[in-house]
């Protein structure tokens, strides 16, 4: 019987990125999928500069900027075409890339299919469908040990037969979608937080340019709001919610659709579109009671649904996977207690929960209804637009719709930066050339300090990770030792996952030591 480390279920981007994650470290991974190739249509249309930033640590970065267009901005309008507020997204953010992207989703899940497919330390089975659990164990405690491993049975099926096999996993991360097999199998209930609208989703292609807002536009209407998006030089998106008066099977017609598209782009343009997909779905915003089941973890749609007002649904799912890769990594590597994976839940569910109620503020912004005594409508538009005057409060709005990570064994929380990400740094480092920090950092917890810090002499473990002293006269270093003068810190701990666990002084690298021995040691 075929045993592996960790078992990953469901090739999609969530799936495919944790497996390439997972290579960088050298841990073996086998990756199943019930499909021989990848999506053939338009999905997910937007990520933003963690996720560019993701791809890179994961080895498919280069690739990926070249299929993806910038997005420069995001206005929000009423019917009447009044611009309420405009975000600008123009230039590199503090992850070091272009603050959003669209992109096709087929041609991404090609990048990141081909790219596994290569991998030395991932066995990729395409075509396997999980069609049962063995549950020789029982789940009552969250920190079970890995002596039960977990028993798969996998149907594939080909041209001349079906059969079936059997696979082991330490490890099992369901990334098998919003209808997962693995999630309803050990009975996770997902908490509904309201939105069942049905929206139909329009993927166009136009051979000719238009007269249209390079960006994302969001229309506000309390009939039927609209989103577009531009998803390449001649690809579209636009989203319509549809009304309980709406007959679905006349408006997915093309001749319909096209008659929609005309108060876009013009009647020429709209009879000439090419209509590569159309849908209707019904969006919702869920988030699963549990993340974690023992050794058994729910990541990307298996764990949560976020409709897609600020384009977060297909990222939540590659955080959840930066998240969780490197924990069970230590754990694997005996460098940490098995109780640090409680952190995965913890922080994931939090961050998700915060990233869906901002999802759904905008989606009531969008479709705010008036009363017969009170014109909600107009009042929304008169207060966007002030604010979309207030610069101070356009700058907050304006940075990354993705809060800091909070609670658990891994963020102290004593520091304003405990939590947050750090900014992609390149780094000289001695002996090993010149690094990007994130590359630097991968697979343990690590300690950056300034050279004249740490009077006391604290020696940072070595099983946890590395240690790095930080020369002002460097030239690569002395933007970090700049960025560490500007918050006030002589030294910081990094996780792998570009997140900052703690930052202080010097002096208070021994108490740091002390404090995450209690859950490494």
């Amino acid at each position: 019987m075929n045993s592996w480390d960790v078992v990953i279920v469901g090739a999609g981007p969530t799936g495919l990125v944790a497996a390439a994650l997972f290579e960088k470290i050298g841990l073996r991974v086998a990756l199943f999928d019930s499909e021989t190739s990848g999506v053939n249509e338009p999905r997910a249309v937007h990520f933003d500069d963690e996720i560019m930033r993701i791809f890179h640590l994961a080895g498919v970065g280069l690739e990926i900027e070249e299929i993806s267009r910038p997005i420069f901005g995001m206005q929000i309008k009423n019917i009447q075409n009044d611009i309420l507020m405009n975000f600008s997204r123009e230039g590199a953010g503090e992850n070091g890339f272009n603050r959003a992207y669209s992109f096709d989703q087929p041609e991404l899940e090609a990048i990141l299919r081909r790219h596994v497919r290569q991998c030395k330390y991932v066995s990729f089975y395409e075509g396997f469908k999980l069609v049962s659990i063995v549950d020789e164990f029982t789940l009552d405690s969250l920190n079970e040990s890995l002596n039960h491993p977990i028993v798969l049975n996998f149907e594939i099926k080909s041209e001349h037969n079906n059969r079936n096999e059997q696979f082991l996993a330490k490890y099992l991360l369901a990334c098998d979608g919003a209808k997962s097999f693995v999630r309803q199998h050990f009975e996770i209930a997902l908490t509904d937080f309201g939105m069942h609208d049905k929206w139909m989703v329009v993927d166009a292609n136009l051979s000719e340019e238009v007269e249209i807002f390079n960006g994302v536009l969001q229309v506000c209407d309390e009939l039927s709001p609209s989103t577009y998006v531009r998803t390449g030089a001649q690809r579209h998106r636009w989203e319509f919610m549809l009304k309980s008066t709406d007959v679905v099977k006349e408006l997915i017609e093309d001749a319909e659709i096209r008659k929609r598209l005309e108060s876009w782009i013009g009647l020429k343009s709209a009879q000439g579109v090419h209509i590569r997909r159309k849908a209707v779905y019904q969006f919702h915003a869920l988030v699963a009671e549990r993340f974690r089941k023992a050794n058994v973890f729910l990541l990307g749609d298996a764990a949560h649904q976020t409709p897609p007002f600020i384009g977060q649904g297909m990222g939540a799912g590659i955080r959840d996977a930066l998240n969780i890769y490197w924990k069970i990594a230590i754990v694997l590597n005996e460098k940490s207690k098995i109780s640090i994976l409680d952190s995965f839940e913890v922080e994931r569910k939090r961050h998700v929960t915060l990233t869906i109620k901002r999802a759904l503020l905008l989606g009531k912004i969008m479709k705010l209804k008036d009363w017969p005594l009170l014109k909600w409508t107009k009042l929304r538009d008169v207060i966007l637009i002030i604010v979309n005057k207030i610069e101070v409060i356009k700058k907050i709005l304006e940075k990354n719709t993705c809060p800091k990570l909070k609670g658990g064994n891994l963020i102290f929380g004593s520091h304003k930066l405990s939590g947050s990400v750090l900014p992609r740094f390149v780094l000289d480092i001695e002996g090993e050339g010149e690094f990007f920090l994130d590359n630097w950092a991968l697979g343990g917890i690590n300690l950056i300090e300034k050279s004249c810090s740490n009077e006391q002499g604290t020696v940072w473990p070595q099983k946890w990770g590395k240690c790095l002293k930080i020369r002002s006269e460097l030239a690569t270093h002395s933007i970090l030792w700049k960025w560490m003068k500007l918050n006030g810190i002589e030294a910081f701990v990094l996780r792998p996952d570009f997140v900052v666990l703690e930052a202080g002084q010097g002096k208070d690298v021994n108490r740091w030591v002390k404090r995450i021995a209690e859950f490494l040691d």
